[in-house]
Formats: C-alpha cells, structure tokens, sequence
C-alpha cells in the first residue's frame, strides 16, 4: 500500500518522488520519532529532523539479538 524510505538513500532529494511515480504507490521519507518527544539536551530538533530517516537502520541493528 505505501512505501517507506529509510537510511541514507531516504536522503538523496526527490528520490521519493521518483520511485511514487515508477511503483504507482505512495513513497513517504520514514520518521520514526514523528511522534516520539525526544529530550536530547545539545541537539536542536533541526538536527533530530535530518537524522531521523536514518534510525531504522541504527534501531534494527541495535535491537536485532534482542529477537
């Protein structure tokens, strides 16, 4: 039904739109903190914005010996 970009690919400008046109579905950039409040003393929420399409790569990796 839709597709999820993540990881530093998510990151290469109009990608997205790029691959909702090729697959005929919609292509959204991930953001898993979307609704998470994060308290991150020394990091602006600009950079947390920028990042966030690469924690579901750093997330799975961390938690993957914990299935």
């Amino acid at each position: 039904e839709r597709v999820f970009l993540c990881g530093g690919t998510a990151k290469i400008p109009r990608l997205d739109e790029f691959l909702s046109r090729e697959l005929g579905l919609p292509v959204v950039v991930a953001d898993p903190i979307k609704n998470v409040r994060v308290t991150a003393p020394g990091v602006s929420e600009q950079y947390l914005k920028e990042i966030s399409p690469l924690l579901p790569v750093c997330i799975g990796l961390a938690i993957r010996d914990m299935l």
